[in-house]
């Protein structure tokens, strides 16, 4: 389904000619190119403009582009291998990529992590994965994901279901630890929301420190 989606996405997600144009490899490389369309590939990452649209691939279904690059040599791309350089925020087919090759990424660290056999190096993998969902929920939303961090002070959709989901993960991972050591709490507080808020301790407090303290 979201294969489809994006396919779609992508049709509708044309380039003007002279739109220059960067190239990016894809999350999966696509298996309908000759062996000659191949070796006209220039690396990626390699900056150019598009000079031609080619009908959609009736092999492939996707838009393809020629491209002329710095150098003088031209070539053939998909669309989902082109980013645009002549903006500040991406498309929601572009989006759509970015999302697929984080997919990509997590899925691989979680098959690696789950070898270690260290439960909490393995829940970062749920951290990351429940960020992609907050990137898919912005994408949805019509918000460019790429921007949303502390520096720009853009904010990603959350709400208390993913707010708690990521205390739950945070806290398996670093949560005695801070528990154990009031200073290191301190410091994580003091800094998180740039010091917004202050830590005020619970009636529980006393309890789950101890707890911490003791290992029981």
């Amino acid at each position: 389904m979201f294969d489809a989606a994006y396919n779609i996405l992508l049709m509708l997600d044309t380039l003007a000619i002279g739109t220059p144009v960067r190239t990016k490899k894809p999350a999966q490389l696509s298996i309908h190119w000759t062996e000659e369309e191949m070796r006209q590939r220039k690396r990626w990452g390699c900056p150019g403009s598009v000079v031609d649209r080619v009908d959609p691939r009736a092999d492939a279904n996707a838009v393809i582009y020629e491209v002329e690059h710095e150098d003088g040599t031209r070539a053939l791309y998909e669309r989902r291998e082109l980013l645009r350089t002549d903006v500040s925020e991406h498309t929601s087919a572009e989006l759509a990529e970015i999302i697929t090759k984080m997919r990509a990424v997590s899925n691989q660290f979680y098959a690696g992590a789950v070898m270690t056999g260290m439960h909490a190096f393995i829940e970062f993998a749920g951290l990351m994965n429940e960020f992609i969902l907050l990137c898919a929920m912005a994408q949805k939303e019509g918000l460019d994901f790429t921007m949303a961090s502390t520096h720009t002070g853009k904010a990603l959709p959350m709400e208390a279901p993913q707010a708690s989901y990521l205390a739950e993960k945070l806290n398996c991972i670093y949560g005695p630890a801070l528990l154990k050591n009031e200073e290191a709490r301190r410091a994580f507080i003091a800094i998180l929301f740039e010091g917004a808020y202050v830590l005020r301790p619970s009636p529980r407090a006393a309890e789950v420190t101890s707890h911490a303290e003791t290992g029981r």
